[in-house]
């Protein structure tokens, strides 16, 4: 190790005060303030080795089904969504498979480096054995953080990601609440869309293209309140996550809004002496008992406790079409089962 040598000299005192090189206090000049000018928060040199971090960390744990090591390089909905995907793999072996990922990427998008939390959107080509392309979103909440893998969401057919710039300054990340220039807010656009979910026909005065992922929960929904009309009911509840939402400006001037939205699914017996079954296998089923080909039965209730990763274009304000457009989703995976 190299050591630096400094050199002391001795500091001059006058009977009057101190003395910088015989000049008055007056005539030392103010120091300048420079501001640094708006870079991306990452080299694409930087991002290439961060990636490779990232998907080292899933493949040691893809093949050890050791949950241990993820966090350091997954978190949110991407990180609940493995942890369910191992449990259910080290039941039920060959009879289930773990969700390909992408790192191939196409397309990035970096934030600006002054601004957190930081972020990354990927466009992937779709993983091997698969036809969607994916988007990845990468998120440093502080300076003290890794860089970690927040969503790995499948681009939903027909749709398209809209154009982000990383540019010379960086894609410019919007707040939360910032309505500036855009149709809605970053949260209002997701509470509306909780809402949408919750009534299917209202959206908090917001238009919604209608999307895969919206129709497969409300298929659901209805499935199971055929299912146990006999014995109680069945209720689907939405609510915006407590991560992000995480949004940055894209070309056209509106916004690409990486959101968390948390749904729960609830299963109610009101008949007396009556009991519901969830099937073997079933992602509640292995996450309430934690054994394979076992049945959950209650007689009073399930609630599991749903996180998926979303991913919306939002128009600018002045757009002619103003419908907002979920492009991406990710799975969505339980992380909570309460049975009573």
């Amino acid at each position: 190790m190299k050591r630096k040598s400094f050199i002391l000299l001795p500091l001059v005192i006058t009977v009057a005060g101190l003395s910088l090189s015989g000049c008055s206090a007056s005539s030392i000049p103010s120091p300048s303030v420079i501001t640094p000018a708006p870079h991306p928060a990452l080299s694409e040199e930087k991002l290439a080795d961060i990636n490779n971090s990232v998907f080292e960390v899933i493949a040691a744990a893809d093949s050890s089904l050791e949950t241990e090591a993820l966090p350091s390089r997954l978190s949110g909905p991407a990180l609940v969504e493995r942890r369910l995907q191992y449990q259910k793999k080290s039941l039920l072996g060959e009879a289930t498979s773990l969700t390909s990922l992408s790192n191939k990427v196409k397309f990035s998008a970096i934030s600006q480096g002054d601004v957190y939390p930081r972020l990354v959107i990927e466009v992937t080509e779709a993983p091997e054995g698969e036809n969607l392309q994916m988007l990845n979103a990468l998120v440093q909440p502080t300076a003290r953080h890794n860089w970690t893998l927040w969503g790995a969401m499948k681009i939903l057919p027909a749709s398209v990601a809209p154009v982000v710039s990383t540019g010379e300054t960086g894609a410019v990340t919007i707040q939360p609440d910032d309505s500036e220039g855009l149709v809605a807010s970053p949260n209002a656009v997701v509470d509306a869309y909780v809402q949408l979910n919750k009534t299917r026909n209202d959206a908090n005065g917001l238009t919604f293209a209608e999307d895969s992922f919206r129709a497969r929960l409300a298929r659901g929904q209805d499935r199971n309140a055929e299912t146990v009309k006999d014995l109680g009911e069945s209720t689907l509840d939405f609510a915006r996550g407590e991560q992000g939402p995480f949004s940055i400006r894209t070309e056209d001037g509106g916004a690409l809004v990486i959101a968390e939205l948390d749904y729960t699914t609830a299963i109610r017996v009101t008949r007396i002496g009556g009991k519901a079954s969830i099937p073997e296998n079933h992602d509640i089923s292995i996450m309430a008992t934690g054994e394979a080909n076992k049945k959950l039965e209650f007689a009073g209730s399930a609630t599991a406790y749903y996180t998926a990763a979303l991913a919306f274009y939002v128009p600018p304000a002045d757009a002619e079409d103003t419908t907002i457009t979920l492009i991406a989703a990710s799975d969505g995976a339980p992380h909570k089962v309460d049975v009573s």
